[in-house]
């Protein structure tokens, strides 16, 4: 993944979808769960959602993990996740397709 996302000012990201089927929404910006590197315009840390299945890479970083038993890891957001560990999902799921 390019670290160089450049947020659109109020609108959504499209889903990125890899090519073995996997996807998930990655957000950057104000008021989402993301951080710019202090010495750029980069950003360090983004906001993942609602993966189509189950990522033990980014289990850690699910809201609630830790606090709740049943977390449906497919419907949940994963704040402030580095970006080189969205480089490793993308990579283990044959990179992005759309």
């Amino acid at each position: 993944m390019d670290s160089k996302i450049s947020p659109r000012i109020g609108m959504p990201l499209p889903r990125v979808t890899c090519a073995d089927g996997f996807s998930m929404s990655i957000q950057v910006g104000t008021g989402i769960y993301s951080e710019l590197r202090k010495t750029s315009k980069k950003y360090s840390k983004v906001e993942i959602g609602f993966p189509s299945e189950h990522e033990s890479l980014i289990e850690s970083y699910a809201e609630g993990h830790g606090f709740e038993d049943d977390i449906d890891y497919t419907r949940t957001v994963y704040p402030y996740v580095p970006v080189g560990i969205i480089d490793k999902v993308l990579r283990k799921h044959g990179g992005i397709v759309t």
